[in-house]
């Protein structure tokens, strides 16, 4: 049995541009927010193609859909060190740095994952997420931040919400000069992305698999990294008497 990848990313529905929004504050996620949130989600991504390429279709899909989404916050968020939420729980973002995954806790996931797809699915399923792994590793190879989950709970979608999530970490990888990952099985996000920088890199089409679109986010230039990049010194002048 292959073992379980060290991620999977997914990006719920952000078809609509961003208006400003109303002001929400942002906080980091805690474990008593994974109840609420991993519904929440589970609205968020109802019609994702891959979400619904991972979770077996049948009665319990419902039930399977918020076990999927419990694993990822439980266990595939870094203990939610970089994950996001607001104060009425309306949406999460969660981010990690890319690392990987030890064996141990990989083949620890496994049962988990089987009572999501279905033991008959898992094999292929597995060979899909290590596919788009190798992609993800071919692509972007060096250290950098990847944005595993973006969702906003649907009736308050279109206000502002997506964008707002994202705001602490883009900032950080700005900050810290860090590319920014993810990858979304949705064209109607691609639109939402481009504007908060992420550019298509790559467009996974195979037989039998969601169609996948790779995306990359350069780090802007702060005004002390763009005065080095432009020859000057990268310091601020303060006029003295």
């Amino acid at each position: 049995m292959q073992p379980v990848p060290r991620r999977i990313a997914i990006q719920a529905d952000f078809r609509a541009a961003d208006p400003v929004g109303e002001a929400a504050a942002l906080r980091r996620a805690t474990p008593a927010d994974v109840p609420a949130l991993r519904a929440v989600l589970a609205r968020a991504f109802d019609a994702d193609p891959l979400i619904n390429s991972l979770v077996r279709q049948d009665g319990r899909r419902s039930a399977r859909m918020e076990a999927f989404f419990d694993v990822m916050l439980r266990q595939l968020s870094s203990e939610l060190s970089e994950t996001y939420t607001t104060h009425d729980r309306a949406g999460a973002a969660i981010w990690k740095r890319e690392t990987k995954l030890p064996v141990r806790d990989q083949l620890r996931l496994l049962p988990a994952f089987a009572r999501i797809a279905g033991w008959a699915r898992l094999p292929a399923l597995l060979q899909m997420l290590q596919h788009m792994e190798s992609m993800h590793a071919a692509l972007l190879p060096e250290p950098h931040w990847m944005l595993h989950l973006l969702g906003v709970e649907p009736a308050q979608q279109r206000r502002g919400l997506g964008g707002l999530l994202l705001g602490p970490m883009l900032a950080r990888c700005d900050r810290e000069q860090s590319k920014a990952y993810l990858e979304t099985s949705r064209a109607l996000n691609l639109e939402f992305y481009r504007r908060h920088g992420f550019e298509v890199v790559h467009v996974d089409e195979r037989a039998g698999w969601p169609k996948v679109w790779f995306m990359i986010r350069k780090p802007e230039l702060l005004p002390l990294a763009r005065g080095v990049a432009d020859g000057g010194e990268g310091t601020s002048c303060v006029g003295t008497s």
